[in-house]
């Protein structure tokens, strides 16, 4: 029998079950005709959600029974990644048309080396030397700043060159190591970095990660710890990398490290086996004054020249401080960007700092004000830094933190809506507490007249017992909710409109089949309001089967995640409670039809909130990040994903996946450290 036949019969027996159920139930209660039971109510529920259920089950049964094109999966995948990291590297360069060409050594390992590593290369012809390792397994180090990120980018742009690249050939992904638990496996927590960063189906995920068709660059592996400690999660995350298979050898795989803590993790044994290591250079004079001369015009190039001939002496404090891409960068955004007005803000002052931990205070203090000047949206600087600095002391503060509801806090990832946990404990009490208002529901119709519920009281008095249990599965259920997206466009596809039709055939059935046998016995009333919740609920699954987006890998801006949850959630509850109220009003009349529609689109919204539907959370992201917005009045910008999003154009942070990061991990260990900024610079018009 195949697998979509097997749905209907399933179906239509656990249809005959809950009919047969409702009718024994309702049969065997001591009612009178014409009265609304309320023991057929709690049954006719209890089978309808039972039945859905069971459906559900089989239409992800017989989803996972259909064939999966992994090559048109991974063809998809390598296009959103190639747009990502094009972007990423180009807010990275910041406006520099090409990175500068660093140079990189291999370092021996105490281990089986990976065979073909040449003795040193450039980053121009870093995928000619991956290709040529066996097996492609690749760790590259640096000091801090040294461009290891940059250095992973220009790697996976250059891999999924459509000259290059064969179709359906394997994907390199960027992952950022922070917040990764390596108990759970590679496999699995690669699958999750597929669902969560590019938007992809799960079952296509965890097939493209089972065919070996994901290359994990793996980014930041320092970052999984605060000490340099053997007993670490990034020692555990390399022995679980070298357990990683796929068929008889050894995975391929791209890590990335500071010098000092991979040194570390080594010296305890701990290294990525049959890997080549390479180590980034440091940036030499030529380097310097190459990049230099791509972005510094007119009178502004003199004015340079001390701090180029500085960079020649190897003992100079500048030779030590401006060493690596990130410094150097710095400096240039500090000193070059805002030559206009840059008369008090000359780059041979830093020739008068005695070393190198004084020239990095220096920069980063003045790297948000120099910024602000240019960056479209004039936010003040001095609020600017107050914001930034005020993540920043949360992300470090997760390195400390055990993990809260088995989840281990990201020290990097600033997701929108996983941040709930920088309030505390009340975002998730508020949200607990929204569904406690659902009483209102009912007692809104019975102060607007509503003759249904004036004849039947008990629903007023048993709705805040309703609610206490709802609020109690809500507390229960995942705090983590992922957020949802529907896509209209799929209502001109084929697939979209048989999803939609079949999943409103469910609906309607589950409320209608029991509603004819209930209306026997209640009457006309219970007929009707079966027929109302069934063509609700019908229309709400149908939306979501037809609508929601199932992932192709395209990926999403991190500030539309919200943005699309939120408009699903409201489409859902909109719709649904406008088709129960028009139904209720074309059968009692428009008073009732309004009222009822009003208090249904109300219900609705709070199921939805809650993500009671399996197919889509619902609202429930959104909620979590309202109430985060709500709790941190006064610390946090109220529209943050727009302040995030400008920071991000600004320079300040980057984006990796869904999640922003702080452009790098020196700032960002800098503004944890200074909660107020130490440069005040003139006043600027705030957006």
């Amino acid at each position: 029998m195949g697998a979509g036949r097997q749905v209907w019969v399933l179906w239509a027996a656990v249809l005959l079950v809950g009919v047969a159920t409702v009718a024994v139930g309702a049969r065997s209660w001591p009612w009178e005709k014409g009265d609304v039971d309320p023991a057929a109510i709690s049954v006719g529920l209890t089978t309808l959600v039972s039945a859905v259920v069971v459906a559900r089950w089989q239409v992800g049964r017989s989803e996972r029974l259909t064939p999966v094109d992994t090559g048109k999966w991974a063809d998809h995948l390598a296009k959103a990644v190639y747009a990502a990291e094009t972007r990423q590297r180009q807010q990275l360069l910041a406006g520099h048309p090409e990175p500068i060409d660093l140079e990189f050594v291999f370092t021996p390992a105490p281990a089986h080396d990976a065979i073909g590593a040449d003795p040193a290369g450039t980053l121009s012809g870093i995928a000619d030397y991956f290709d040529r390792l066996k097996p492609q397994r690749l760790v590259i180090t640096g000091e801090p700043g040294s461009g290891k990120t940059v250095t992973a980018i220009q790697l996976i742009l250059l891999l999924l060159d459509p000259a290059r690249r064969q179709p359906g050939g394997p994907v390199p992904v960027r992952v950022s190591a922070a917040g990764w638990n390596p108990a759970g496996g590679v496999h699995a927590w690669l699958a999750r970095r597929l669902v969560a960063d590019y938007k992809m189906h799960p079952r296509n995920a965890r097939l493209l990660v089972d065919a070996g068709l994901i290359l994990p660059v793996i980014d930041g592996l320092d970052e999984m710890d605060h000490a340099d400690t053997s007993a670490s999660h990034a020692a555990e995350a390399l022995r679980a990398l070298n357990d990683y298979q796929h068929g008889t050898g050894r995975a391929r795989i791209v890590v990335t490290c500071r010098t000092g803590r991979y040194d570390a993790l080594s010296d305890a044994k701990a290294f990525a086996q049959g890997a080549a290591r390479i180590a980034l250079q440091p940036l030499n004079a030529a380097q310097a004054e190459d990049f230099l001369d791509d972005i510094v015009v007119g009178t502004d190039r003199p004015r340079w020249q001390p701090v180029l001939e500085a960079l020649t002496q190897p003992g100079h404090p500048l030779a030590q401080a401006l060493s690596t891409p990130w410094r150097f960068t710095l400096a240039t955004t500090v000193y070059t960007r805002h030559d206009r007005d840059a008369g008090d803000r000359d780059p041979r002052d830093l020739l008068a700092l005695s070393d190198a931990a004084q020239v990095s205070d220096h920069l980063l203090a003045r790297y948000i004000p120099a910024t602000c000047k240019t960056a479209p949206g004039r936010y003040d600087p001095d609020q600017v830094h107050r914001y930034l600095a005020r993540l920043a002391r949360y992300l470090n503060d997760n390195t400390t933190r055990p993990p809260l509801y088995g989840r281990t806090l990201s020290s990097t990832d600033l997701i929108l809506y996983e941040l709930w946990p920088l309030a505390g404990w009340l975002p998730r009490y508020l949200v607990t507490g929204l569904i406690l208002l659902l009483p209102l529901w009912f007692f809104v119709g019975a102060i607007l007249g509503d003759p249904y519920l004036a004849d039947n009281p008990w629903m007023l008095w048993l709705s805040p017992v309703v609610a206490a249990a709802l609020a109690a599965a809500i507390w229960e259920a995942d705090p983590w909710p992922e957020p949802s997206r529907l896509d209209w466009s799929r209502l001109a596809t084929r697939e979209g409109l048989r999803a939609l039709a079949f999943d409103f055939g469910v609906g309607l059935a589950g409320g209608l089949a029991p509603g004819f046998v209930w209306a026997i016995f209640a009457g006309w009333t219970a007929l009707v309001l079966t027929v109302a919740c069934g063509i609700s609920y019908g229309l709400m699954k149908g939306l979501v089967s037809g609508l929601w987006e199932p992932g192709d890998g395209s990926g999403v801006n991190p500030r539309e995640l919200i943005r699309n949850d939120f408009l699903g959630w409201f489409t859902l509850g909109l719709m649904g409670g406008l088709a129960f109220g028009l139904t209720l009003g074309l059968a009692f009349g428009p008073r009732s039809g309004l009222v009822n529609g009003l208090s249904a689109a109300f219900l609705l919204w709070f199921l939805s909130v809650i993500g009671f539907e399996t197919r889509i959370t619902g609202g429930a992201a959104t909620t979590r990040y309202l109430m985060l917005l709500l709790c941190t009045r006064g610390r946090l910008p109220w529209r943050l994903s727009r302040f995030l999003h400008w920071c991000y154009q600004a320079g300040l942070v980057r984006i990796s996946g869904v999640a922003y990061q702080f452009r790098h991990h020196e700032l960002q260990d800098y503004l944890a450290s200074h909660p107020l900024p130490l440069i005040t610079p003139p006043q600027q018009p705030v957006a």
